[in-house]
């Protein structure tokens, strides 16, 4: 092969447009949650979302963080996030859930980036949340029962029914006096 016919095929490797290939996999490193008791979250993968490396998080100190997350394309990655219980007794769960997408980009020097947008479920059209946070609601007190061997007296009404007898004889009676006076005064 002579010189002068290698230079077309030179020119063309120079000439055509090199892309750049991102990286192979992208792992987001921790997705912190905080609680106010201890309980159970639940993140739920939505849209065929790669699961994170446990899909519950048994949180007894306040705060918690899904982790294992890794994405291998760039894209929006969606998850639902919830609390499914309490072991606190006297508490019931937040039914506050979170709508969380993971957004992974080509980032500088062909790298795969995340990036984490929550925003609560309940109110889509509000700011993202600064922070994934669940408040359960403590129950209502009941009340304390009454000592052993007193007794509470109960005071019980009249009904309506009860107080009807009395009218149409009263009545009568009045209507009998005004005429029995009205007789003996003529």
């Amino acid at each position: 092969m002579k010189f002068w016919q290698l230079i077309p095929a030179a020119l063309l490797c120079l000439l055509l447009p090199l892309h750049a290939a991102a990286a192979d996999t992208c792992t987001l490193a921790a997705l912190p949650v905080s609680v106010n008791c201890a309980c159970t979250v639940t993140l739920e993968p939505l849209d065929g979302a790669p699961p994170p490396g446990a899909a519950q998080l048994h949180i007894t100190d306040g705060q918690g963080s899904f982790g294992g997350f890794v994405y291998t394309v760039p894209g929006d990655y969606r998850y639902r996030l919830r609390m499914t219980g309490t072991d606190t007794s006297g508490f019931l769960p937040d039914t506050t859930s979170y709508l969380v997408t993971v957004q992974v980009t080509n980032g500088e020097n062909g790298t795969l980036t995340p990036a984490v947008v929550a925003v609560r479920e309940q109110d889509p059209g509000q700011e993202k949340a600064a922070a994934l946070r669940f408040t359960a609601r403590a129950l209502p007190a009941k009340p304390a029962p009454a000592p052993a061997g007193q007794t509470q007296r109960r005071t019980v009404l009249a009904q309506t029914g009860q107080l009807r007898w009395p009218i149409p004889l009263l009545c009568g009676g009045g209507l009998a006096g005004l005429l029995l006076g009205k007789r003996k005064r003529r």
